[in-house]
């Protein structure tokens, strides 16, 4: 088999990537409180969300999707600096009186080294196959990740199911949503189709947080490195 084409100069694919979601968190209010996604910048530029939107995908094999919505961000135009993060708050409804205060605290991070922004929709399953995407608004799919294939449950309360990406763009585990952040950007994967992302196959026990009163200090909301 030939290998795959590398995209044309202009191409987006990979420049945004998934790099985490939490499709299960601690209720607000008898609903999830505390859902989220997060989107690495790739690129040595700054990348702003004006120009791109998630999208939620239902699907039970990650290959056919049979139905997909679009979630809009507010701000709408927040700047991912290279190497950087933003993190996606899910405001489904019974949570709007949280603040970014209450999410940073229930996963033990700074409020402060958040760069955060919210979709208003009811949030991801927990027990069915979906994934996310991001793409431009033109319509043009950048990144893909998936959870929950073919029966698997990825999700497991306050932790985060993350994606590796590149050559074979196929490992993942979940682990806590304890993260450090990759020291330098890593440029896009050389494909010629959108990258599509899923946890492995073989998934590593999740390395729980402590309890709230064991933390003693806040943490610095940065990623875990994959291997």
């Amino acid at each position: 088999m030939d290998p795959p084409a590398a995209p044309p100069a202009d191409s987006l694919v990979g420049h945004l990537q998934i790099t985490e979601l939490v499709p299960d968190s601690t209720n607000v209010d008898g609903a999830d409180g505390y859902e989220f996604i997060e989107l690495y910048n790739a690129t040595t530029a700054p990348i702003s969300m004006a120009d791109y939107e998630p999208r939620y995908l239902y699907t039970a094999d990650g290959e056919s999707i049979t139905n997909a919505a679009d979630w809009p961000l507010s701000p709408s135009d927040a700047v991912i600096e290279p190497g950087g993060t933003l993190v996606i708050w899910v405001r489904n409804g019974s949570n709007d009186a949280a603040t970014a205060e209450d999410f940073a605290a229930n996963y033990g991070a700074d409020p402060a080294s958040l760069h955060l922004v919210e979709t208003p929709t009811a949030g991801m399953a927990n027990g069915s196959g979906r994934g996310l995407e991001i793409r431009t608004r033109a319509g043009d799919s950048v990144h893909r990740a998936f959870y929950n294939l073919s029966g698997a449950d990825d999700t497991q309360p306050d932790q985060g199911i993350q994606y590796r990406t590149g050559d074979g763009a196929e490992g993942a585990r979940p682990t806590s949503p304890v993260r450090r952040r990759r020291a330098s950007p890593r440029p896009p994967p050389a494909r010629s189709t959108p990258p599509r992302c899923r946890p492995s196959s073989s998934r590593s026990p999740p390395i729980r947080r402590p309890p709230r009163s064991e933390t003693s200090a806040p943490r610095s909301w940065t990623r875990r490195p994959m291997p």
